[in-house]
């Protein structure tokens, strides 16, 4: 069962499509000067074995956004699809993350958040409801795939701000 709030970044799954598609358009911008006012190789620095560096969550943000707009598509066209599981650890490795540029990953995020917002304005209420299947089963409503894809948003913005050493926003 999905919680009505994450414990941790405070995001609430109270799905609400014209929050999303609003925080699609400011969002990429608010990661660029987060991340063009620090440090260069704090961006790139890994804080812990297990943190991902600040270069390294925003070219995840924009790839699992990518990544949900593909299964939400999907949902759409077909009839209970089996949708597969991400690793999201090892597309970071193979797709050298932490050596992309700032531009480079905004740059993806604009176009992902973009696609985002396109789909959070243009599905209908019908369309809300229509399921796919997780790798465990268990359905995925396109309206729980835009709260999840938002939240993905709230909370790595979160982990940029801890790993830049910023105060979380409220």
């Amino acid at each position: 069962m999905q919680p009505d709030r994450c414990h941790e970044c405070g995001f609430d799954f109270a799905g609400d499509r014209a929050r999303l598609a609003a925080r699609c358009v400011s969002y990429p911008g608010v990661l660029a000067d987060l991340l063009k006012s620090a440090d260069r190789h704090v961006v790139q620095r890994r804080p812990g074995a297990e943190v991902w560096s600040a270069i390294e969550y925003v070219a995840h943000i924009g790839e699992a956004v990518c990544w949900y707009v593909g299964r939400i598509r999907r949902v759409l066209k077909e009839d209970l699809p089996q949708l597969a599981p991400f690793d999201f650890d090892a597309a970071a490795e193979e797709g050298d993350y932490h050596r992309r540029s700032i531009d480079e990953v905004v740059a993806d995020l604009r176009t992902a958040c973009r696609a985002l917002a396109d789909l959070a304005r243009s599905v209908s209420g019908s369309q809300l409801s229509r399921c796919g299947l997780s790798s465990d089963g268990s359905p995925r409503s396109v309206a729980l795939l835009l709260t999840r894809a938002e939240h993905e948003l709230v909370h790595h913005e979160l982990d940029l701000r801890r790993g830049l050493g910023l105060a979380p926003t409220q």
